[in-house]
């Protein structure tokens, strides 16, 4: 969990807390300082006690490393070490070529080897949508979907959206077997139209407060060019959304 030490830093620590106590599983935070000054030892210090109090008043197991350097190249160094990055999103990738290509958040979901949990609000992680389009990154959150509905005990619906050459009924019909061969029963959803549209529109009508999906499926630049569902997502969702490589 990378932490800033600002109010909206806070967030991602807190939502991965729900994760942990879920798994019983450890918590790693990061903090990235500028320099090391007396000034930014101070809060690095203010962020480490914060840090302890809100893991022991959870009852997880947690630590703090604090470093100096870049912030996205070193989560994505100490991911290697982990399950999940759990990152809150205050600038979700602007619209625009220059906005997404100088997106940290961006530049982190891609670069990164694990799965990354954006997290714009914190939420009780009760009930999950899968959006399925059948790619390899798609076929990465239908197994950790899986996993999650029949670990956590939360209901789980899958929506494909249904766009010629890429996704068809059949697409979902997969998805489905996959996850009911796992004992677990899912909602399927068959959509069409915007891709990103139908996807926050199927997520209200299940009342979901977890999105799980596949990554950016190009490298960064055709993504950028292109226009990505994820980078939209990023920006209208309020929900965590969890992002699989």
């Amino acid at each position: 969990v990378p932490i800033s030490g600002a109010e909206r830093g806070w967030l991602a620590l807190d939502q991965a807390l729900v994760v942990a106590q879920r798994e019983g599983s450890a918590l790693h935070g990061f903090h990235v300082v500028r320099s090391r000054s007396n000034g930014d030892a101070r809060r690095a210090l203010a962020v480490q006690a914060e840090f302890d109090r809100r893991c022991q008043a959870a009852g997880v197991e947690g630590r703090l490393v604090i470093e100096v350097g870049p912030v996205a190249r070193t989560i994505c160094q100490r991911a290697r070490w982990t399950d999940l990055v759990v990152a809150s999103l205050a600038y979700p990738p602007a619209r625009g070529l220059p906005g997404k290509l100088q997106s940290g958040f961006r530049t982190l979901v891609h670069h990164c080897t694990r799965p990354v949990l954006a997290v714009p609000q914190v939420s009780p992680l009760s009930r999950a949508l899968l959006a399925f389009d059948g790619s390899p990154r798609a076929r990465e959150a239908l197994y950790l979907a899986t996993y999650l509905a029949g670990r956590w005990r939360v209901p789980l619906a899958v929506v494909t959206v249904v766009e010629p050459g890429r996704a068809s009924p059949a697409t979902l019909e997969a998805a489905l077997a996959y996850i009911a061969a796992h004992g677990v029963a899912a909602q399927a959803v068959e959509a069409h139209g915007s891709v990103s549209d139908a996807i926050l529109q199927a997520a209200a009508d299940q009342q979901a407060d977890l999105l799980i999906m596949g990554g950016y499926g190009y490298s960064p630049m055709w993504e950028a060019m292109l226009g990505s569902a994820v980078d939209a997502l990023l920006r209208e969702s309020r929900r965590p959304m969890l992002i699989c490589k």
